[in-house]
């Protein structure tokens, strides 16, 4: 069992340890004839499981059965500390809106009851953001619920700069590409850049070009396609 989580201080279980359910874990493990791969120099699943969801450009939340908060991967443990629809509240996760309190109640109570899967709409100060409920367990009764946290931007600063530099992109047409990532149109790419929107239009046909993208729809695609890897964070 995990210590008292209190405010928004999202930390790992004393013993470093996960408290996962066994479905958590790989079948690799239960299989004699299928090594555990040693991570840490430890042949437990959980620890490398924990550092594998670490890596992931998502929050992701474990509920367990009783309410309280089992796991946060490091973006979900950077994200809770900040202005987040979610919350915790003595251990428990709470919806900071009123108006979601009641559903994401009634979704996680129907995963652990009935196995179903739920895509809720959370506000997030004015925007809108989604987060799916996802039972973990067998189909008669889940054990514990995922809750996997949407992206507030279409693709995170660090891949961005990864796609740019493999593509050969220059600072400009990075930046240009950052900003329609982020959903702005060419017009407001110009004014928020302080250059024409000719130029902005030139920026946009070069990296196009460069990266293989018929359109600016296509170019957004393959930003969306990328791997959702996340930036090294302090915990």
């Amino acid at each position: 069992m995990p210590n008292e989580i209190s405010n928004l201080a999202i930390q790992a279980t004393c013993s470093g340890e996960i408290a996962m359910n066994a479905s958590l874990q790989f079948h690799a493990a239960a299989s004699p004839s299928m090594p555990v791969p040693m991570f840490g120099g430890h042949t437990d699943p959980t620890s490398w499981m924990g550092a594998a969801l670490d890596e992931l450009d998502f929050g992701v939340l474990v509920v367990g059965d009783d309410g309280r908060l089992r796991h946060a991967n490091r973006r979900a443990r950077q994200e809770l500390s900040a202005d987040h629809p979610l919350q915790l509240f003595g251990g428990h996760v709470r919806a900071r809106s009123s108006a979601d309190v009641a559903p994401l109640h009634q979704a996680v109570q129907a995963a652990l009851t009935s196995g179903r899967r739920r895509m809720l709409t959370l506000d997030a100060g004015g925007e809108a953001l989604s987060v799916a409920v996802v039972p973990l367990g067998n189909e008669q009764q889940a054990h514990a619920v995922m809750l996997m946290l949407g992206r507030r931007r279409l693709g995170d600063r660090c891949m961005l700069q990864w796609f740019a530099s493999d593509h050969g992109l220059t600072p400009c047409e990075q930046r240009v590409l950052e900003a329609l990532s982020d959903g702005h149109t060419p017009a407001g790419i110009a004014e928020q850049m302080r250059i024409g929107l000719a130029t902005v239009r030139s920026h946009i046909g070069s990296l196009r070009a460069k990266v293989g993208a018929p359109s600016i729809r296509a170019l957004l695609h393959q930003v969306a396609s990328l791997p959702p890897m996340a930036q090294r964070l302090p915990n």
